[in-house]
């Protein structure tokens, strides 16, 4: 249970750094 959750709080983190760094480009550009 505990690890599942690390993966859900893991899997959110990643998503929203990547959406932080497309939008960045993306302004960016």
């Amino acid at each position: 249970m505990k690890r599942h959750l690390g993966g859900v709080f893991f899997g959110l983190y990643l998503k929203k750094y990547l959406l932080t760094i497309f939008r960045k480009a993306y302004t960016e550009i």
